[in-house]
């Protein structure tokens, strides 16, 4: 103990002696009242939050689920709307729709660029003749001295 509250105990320790001695009565300590008891704590409230925003999730999940059943249900209904315009456009057109047309479409660009390239290699090919032909007949008649 610290030397204080030794002190202390000391002087109170004396008092009461001296007090004893003397027959005085010690005072008595007066009675603590009585704590109420504590109310128990309800939850009531936070439990009807916790229900109404479950059910305002509930109606949310609900929400989402219609977005996206009307979702794909607008893709689906395009979809049958493009291959109905297909089929018309194929109708009227005598083709099978532009997807179709597309591997055809290659092959003939193909086809015309191999064309381009025979050209271009005959017409070289005749240039040079020409040239030589023309170059033969000067030496021959004597004007490419």
């Amino acid at each position: 103990m610290p030397p204080k509250q030794i002190a202390t105990n000391y002087k109170l320790d004396h008092l009461i002696t001296l007090m004893e001695k003397m027959a005085l009565p010690i005072p008595a300590i007066p009675a603590i009242p009585a704590i109420p008891p504590i109310p128990p704590v309800t939850l009531s409230g936070d439990h009807d939050l916790l229900q109404r925003l479950d059910t305002k999730v509930d109606a949310l999940k609900d929400d989402i689920k219609a977005i996206k059943d009307g979702t794909a249900t607008q893709i689906a209904n395009s979809i049958m709307r493009l291959e109905l315009l297909e089929k018309w456009q194929a109708s009227l057109t005598g083709d099978s729709g532009i997807l179709a047309n597309i591997p055809k479409n290659e092959d003939r660009i193909s086809n015309l660029e191999k064309g381009y390239i025979k050209i271009i290699a005959w017409a070289g090919g005749a240039a040079a003749v020409v040239a030589l032909l023309i170059d033969m007949l000067s030496h021959f008649y004597g004007f490419g001295k």
